[in-house]
């Protein structure tokens, strides 16, 4: 008896599970990365070229980030930027009132 039990029950889950499969696998499509275009402009499908690729770029974006400050300090210096003052620093400092985000 309790061998059909466990038969019965195993099926009872797999059959259950289809549509929770089904749910899973369109999330890992939808964020899966399948197609990239390399900085050569050519388009991959390989799963390692796409890590390679990927891999590279945020490298390349993170290496350059301290490169040009001159070049920023002088952009900033030539153009009249708006400043907070006080009262606009501590409102925005408060802490978010939980009625405020009702309204």
């Amino acid at each position: 008896m309790k061998d059909i039990y466990k038969e019965n029950s195993k099926t009872l889950l797999k059959k259950n599970n289809r549509p929770l499969a089904r749910v899973i696998k369109k999330k890992r499509e939808k964020n899966q990365i399948d197609t990239i275009k390399n900085n050569k402009g050519n388009i991959t499908t390989d799963n390692t070229e796409i890590q390679t690729t990927i891999r590279e770029y945020c490298k390349h974006l993170y290496v350059h980030k301290l490169e040009n400050l001159e070049e920023m300090d002088k952009f900033l210096d030539t153009h009249t930027l708006p400043r907070l003052n006080q009262e606009e620093v501590e409102s925005l400092n408060r802490p978010i009132q939980v009625l405020k985000l009702r309204q």
